[in-house]
């Protein structure tokens, strides 16, 4: 009587249903939670960033300052191309373009804080030049106007260079954040599902619908 006892609590046991937590999987290499919308905006100011580089840095050769202007001038592709990968991958929101903003982003992070310091030290150099001493130009009229432009040019430059920060950082942000959190990790919330387990130890769920992060019995 015991043993009969025994056994029938046990199958009492292992029949009453219990919940299953399930962590939602990314199906076709889509991130649907990816902060789009932010990171378009992000990218079209990349965009229009690098293109005003791009021309400051080509009137920056004009005055002369040929090594900063180019590297001005790789600065802006950079950005640009920047800005179009945020552009596609917040119209497309797969992996691959994903990850590929997140580090163009981190370049250009990186490169930004260059043409920061570089612009910082060529306003502070231009800002103490006397034209008075200035042997090398026509006129001390022509070395103060040529002295100004420098400055303003590089002053636009140091603006830019900031900007570019301002908008690279927030969108390598975004992109990691889904990066880490877009697949079948615990960023996502479980859907609990009921099983139910029958005769010969297989599971029975039911096909419903369940609501992430409820659980329902």
């Amino acid at each position: 009587m015991q043993g009969a006892d025994t056994m029938q609590q046990q199958n009492f046991q292992h029949s009453q249903p219990y919940a299953v937590a399930a962590y939602p999987r990314v199906t076709n290499n889509m991130q649907p939670n990816f902060a789009h919308k932010p990171v378009l905006a992000l990218g079209i100011c990349q965009v229009i960033d690098g293109v005003l580089t791009l021309i400051v840095s080509a009137v920056t050769i004009g005055f002369g300052y040929i090594g900063f202007g180019v590297f001005g001038l790789g600065c802006g592709v950079l950005f640009i191309v920047t800005g179009s990968f945020g552009i596609a991958s917040s119209m497309m929101k797969t992996n691959c373009l994903i990850i590929t903003t997140m580090v163009f982003a981190i370049i250009s992070t990186c490169v930004g804080a260059i043409l920061c310091i570089i612009g910082i030290l060529g306003v502070v150099v231009n800002m103490g030049e006397s034209c008075d001493t200035n042997w090398y130009r026509d006129t001390v009229d022509d070395c103060k106007r040529m002295t100004n432009t420098s400055i303003a040019v590089h002053a636009l430059l140091l603006i830019f260079s900031i900007a570019e920060m301002g908008f690279a950082i927030p969108t390598s942000i975004f992109c990691c954040r889904t990066v880490c959190c877009g697949k079948e990790t615990s960023c996502q919330p479980p859907v609990y599902q009921q099983q139910t387990p029958m005769a010969g130890g297989e599971m029975v769920a039911p096909n419903t619908q369940f609501t992430p992060g409820v659980v329902q019995l």
